[in-house]
């Protein structure tokens, strides 16, 4: 179920339903724009290239705010 206006799976669940298009360089500029600091742990994962496909997850659109409001 879809409450976001333009459906965009990225957005619609909370948990990984769909690849994630962000980047090293997205973590970077937001770290840096807050004065975040990590662990050296984090900051390893956070440069480990990740998978960005999901392909265990069937995502389907049962209903939307866009639908709704027709």
């Amino acid at each position: 179920m879809s409450d976001i206006m333009d459906d965009n799976l990225e957005m619609i669940a909370s948990g990984p339903a769909c690849g994630d298009r962000s980047t090293l360089e997205d973590v970077c500029r937001i770290k840096g724009r807050y004065g975040l600091v990590f662990q050296e742990k984090v900051e390893t994962l956070l440069r480990k290239e990740m998978s960005r496909e999901v392909t265990n997850v069937r995502k389907v659109i049962t209903g939307s705010v866009r639908e709704l409001c027709r």
